[in-house]
């Protein structure tokens, strides 16, 4: 028989019964239970990772499928889409997937940049964005400034005063060059 009116990504369960004229009866040996299938769950777990100067690898979960094929894309771009397919820059389809991890490399990013990623999947049942945005920063080169200028100038010492405005998101070491003359950026001239 047609069971109708089930709701979506629920366990039921059912069992047959006969009995006859001869006051004859009997029960399925067991219950059979199934899951309705549903719209599916995602989210971006783990974050970006990898992160390089102009790529980095957007993680996410596809915690459910509601029991239905699954397609998934992930949408990134410089600025934050939400859930409007068009705001994103660009997207990447995985195709057909099933519940568990999920990532692709993005790649030809602007170095030093802000990114924004959000994982969607879809199926027969309905849809679903992850739950937030995720952000991530590409990696750079260092920023320093002589803020400042020297300070505490005497006749044979100076305070040389400056600052490490970013790192580009790596360990960074930092040298101070001096001399009587000009060695611009030549590190040999100083």
């Amino acid at each position: 028989t047609n069971a109708a009116g089930l709701v979506t990504n629920t366990t039921y369960y059912y069992r047959y019964y006969a009995t006859n004229a001869w006051r004859g009866q009997h029960w399925a040996d067991t219950t059979t239970n199934f899951i309705t299938q549903g719209p599916p769950v995602v989210d971006n777990d783990g974050g970006a990772s990898a992160i390089a100067t102009n790529g980095a690898t957007l993680n996410g979960t596809l915690t459910g499928t509601g029991g239905a094929p699954t397609e998934v894309w992930v949408y990134w771009g410089p600025s934050n889409g939400q859930t409007n397919k068009a705001s994103w820059q660009t997207n990447f389809y995985l195709g057909v997937q099933s519940a568990g991890a999920l990532s692709t490399n993005a790649a030809e990013l602007v170095t030093n940049t802000t990114y924004y990623y959000r994982y969607y999947a879809t199926n027969a049942s309905g849809q679903d964005w992850a739950n937030a945005t995720t952000a991530f920063t590409t990696l750079g080169p260092p920023v320093v400034e002589n803020d400042g200028g020297a300070s505490n100038v005497t006749a044979n010492a100076a305070t040389l005063n400056g600052t490490l405005t970013g790192t580009g998101g790596a360990p960074t070491q930092v040298w101070v060059y001096w001399g009587s003359s000009n060695g611009d950026t030549n590190k040999a001239s100083w």
